[in-house]
């Protein structure tokens, strides 16, 4: 009678074990996902950043190009306004000239 306690003792403690081991297993696969997903987040979020940054290269470099840009502008402009005086100049020698008539 004792043995027979003591072996059903010893099967259920057995099927214990292998429940253990079951929910151990279980446990393990869920955290295999869970590394998974960071790890896919992870990846997602280097992405983003990643893209993020060429985006601001982008911008940085558009700037600098609105910069030339400008700059070429604002020359050209001095540029034009010093012909316009040499212009004017020659306009008002002419002018001159004219009002001496023939000599």
């Amino acid at each position: 009678e004792e043995i027979h306690g003591l072996r059903e003792e010893a099967e259920a403690r057995e099927e214990g074990k292998e429940s253990a081991r079951g929910e151990v297993a279980r446990v393990l696969a869920l955290l295999d996902v869970a590394h998974a997903q960071v790890a896919s987040l992870e990846e997602s979020l280097g992405v983003s950043e990643a893209a993020r940054l060429r985006a601001r290269e982008e911008q940085v470099a558009l700037l600098g190009q609105v910069e030339a840009a400008r700059a070429d502008a604002e020359g050209a402009v001095a540029e034009t306004e010093a012909l316009r005086s040499v212009v004017d100049g020659l306009q008002e020698r002419v002018d001159a000239r004219e009002g001496e008539g023939p000599a």
